[in-house]
């Protein structure tokens, strides 16, 4: 593919490589962590996805936390925004993962977008890095999301979430939150997802 790409050609001709010169080893940095955090490919070999290092999470979820773990949704009409669809209803549901990862998914009749309000933009980022904490004082989940930006969710007595707009408004950096409302849509209004009984 790269031999298309009159960029590349270029670079490579400039190259050490081209020139017949060997990169040398002694200058490769064993001890840099990246080199160091690696997996054998016996760890991941038949899997769809790598799993998560562990120092890669932003965030730890404790234990006592974990009550909160498992699969949300809730019914959005098409007329909001947020899910960017024709006509009906779409399905957003969120996946608070035991590792504490927040995977985000907005379905519709024919199509899935996952956790992005924009077909366009759902195409450049299918893996995404939101992770999720509990603030218990104030009984609520913060998804904390790739972009700088926290949705906020007030847990209700049955353990689902209610989306909490004022406080994702008004609590993120307002640089931050109103460039993101630029390509991603609030909802029109504090829906509110009901817990999955599935556990994970």
């Amino acid at each position: 593919m790269g031999g298309c790409d009159l960029s590349q050609s270029e670079t490579r001709e400039s190259s050490p490589l081209s020139q017949g010169q060997l990169p040398s080893l002694n200058n490769i940095n064993y001890t840099d962590e990246s080199l160091v955090t690696g997996r054998k490919l016996t760890e991941v070999a038949g899997r769809a996805s790598l799993p998560v290092l562990q120092n890669e999470q932003n965030e730890e979820v404790r234990s006592t936390n974990l009550q909160y773990a498992g699969r949300y949704y809730t019914q959005v009409p098409c007329q909001d925004a947020f899910v960017n669809c024709g006509k009906g209803r779409a399905e957003y549901i969120l996946n608070l993962l035991p590792d504490g990862s927040a995977h985000r998914m907005i379905a519709t009749f024919g199509r899935v977008q996952p956790g992005v309000d924009r077909p366009d933009i759902a195409q450049r980022r299918f893996y995404r890095k939101d992770h999720w904490s509990v603030d218990q004082a104030k009984n609520e989940i913060i998804v904390h999301l790739a972009e700088g930006v926290n949705f906020y969710y007030r847990v209700d007595p049955k353990q689902n979430l209610v989306m909490n707009l004022y406080k994702t408004l008004h609590a993120n950096d307002q640089r931050v939150i109103q460039t993101f409302i630029q390509q991603h849509p609030l909802p029109e209004q504090p829906y509110k997802l009901v817990k999955d009984a599935v556990e994970f």
